[in-house]
């Protein structure tokens, strides 16, 4: 991508799809996640226009801040999980766990789980927890239909079934260096299920 002076507006509302702002804002995040994968939490405006091939005057006037940039990344991240729709608890529950699978052996989030765990870091770990909530919380929107009249009562909170999924998806990855297998995750899978059956 060559150097571009357009930036991308600050209310998403007003990126035209497939225009210019939006190839920006695209190439922006890119770069920021290539920096992230590598395990480094720390870097330039500089080198992000760089390896985005944006004008630095572009990348300074728009995310003006490394925290800007950061969550630039984190939200393009993080919208590689996803939701079903299908309606179908199990059916989702299924599809969903899979995909969070993959999401979890990517090199970014293998970094990110590495950076919270380590504490060494507690300004860049609070902005990735806050990014994070938002995205939690339309987790919990998926685990909430297992309470639906379909399923019946299980007695069981959303945060802890969200807990049940993803703490063992998650922490597969960065105990291994890989995804959990996919019959680990059905068995995964198989056991919300059976906590979620009507009592």
């Amino acid at each position: 991508m060559g150097r571009d002076s357009a930036a991308p507006s600050s209310e998403s509302g007003r990126i035209r799809e497939g225009g210019r702002s939006e190839r920006v804002r695209q190439a922006v995040g890119d770069a920021v996640l290539s920096i992230l994968a590598e395990g480094r939490w720390t870097f330039s405006t500089v080198e992000v226009a760089e390896r985005a091939g944006v004008s630095r005057r572009t990348v300074y006037r728009w995310w003006p801040t490394h925290d800007d940039l950061l969550v630039e990344g984190l939200q393009r991240h993080v919208r590689r999980v996803p939701l079903p729709t299908s309606g179908v608890w199990e059916t989702d529950l299924r599809e969903f766990a899979h995909a969070l699978s993959r999401f979890a052996a990517d090199p970014v989030e293998m970094a990110t789980g590495a950076l919270v765990a380590s504490r060494l870091h507690p300004e860049i770990t609070a902005t990735v927890v806050d990014h994070y909530r938002p995205v939690l919380a339309a987790w919990r929107q998926l685990a909430k239909r297992a309470g639906g009249r379909e399923h019946g009562d299980h007695g069981l909170d959303p945060d802890i079934l969200v807990g049940m999924l993803v703490s063992p998806l998650l922490m597969s990855p960065l105990m291994t260096g890989r995804p959990m297998r996919p019959e680990d995750v059905d068995k995964v899978v198989d056991v919300i299920l059976a906590a979620t059956r009507p009592r």
